[in-house]
């Protein structure tokens, strides 16, 4: 299971305590990672330098991150990265962040895959429904 980052949580404790408004954006962009983030962002995003690799939109809405269930949100439906023109590396985990561009973006929350996977050139990442898992732990 994946948590918050601090730019994320520092964002829900304003918001919660003080009443500073917060707007999430309108999609979120799932990244994929061979060196895993953490809780102050970092880890390593597979380079989209001839990879054919992107970060994959995730509207906001209750279809794509259903209902919280025991304090932990869920994807909702299958996320499919592009097929790999070249060898990706080992994806360790993921992060969710605020912007399409690689290379920026506020970094929301991240998780670690319970087992890393290779993706060579012509393998496509997916992301099943309900394996993806973020709490604010």
């Amino acid at each position: 299971m994946g948590s918050f980052n601090d730019y994320m949580e520092n964002k829900v404790l304003d918001h919660i305590f003080g009443g500073v408004a917060f707007s999430p954006p309108g999609t979120y962009y799932l990244a994929a990672y061979t060196v895993a983030p953490g809780e102050s962002g970092g880890g390593t995003e597979i380079s989209n330098t001839g990879t054919a690799y992107v970060r994959q939109p995730m509207i906001n809405d209750l279809t794509r991150f259903p209902s919280a269930v025991a304090g932990a949100k869920t994807n909702g439906t299958l996320i499919t990265f592009p097929t790999a023109t070249l060898d990706w590396g080992t994806v360790v985990g993921f992060a969710l962040l605020d912007s399409v561009t690689y290379g920026s973006g506020n970094f929301i929350c991240y998780s670690a895959l319970t087992q890393a996977k290779i993706i060579g050139t012509g393998d496509v990442l997916r992301c099943p429904a309900g394996t993806l898992s973020f709490s604010l732990d």
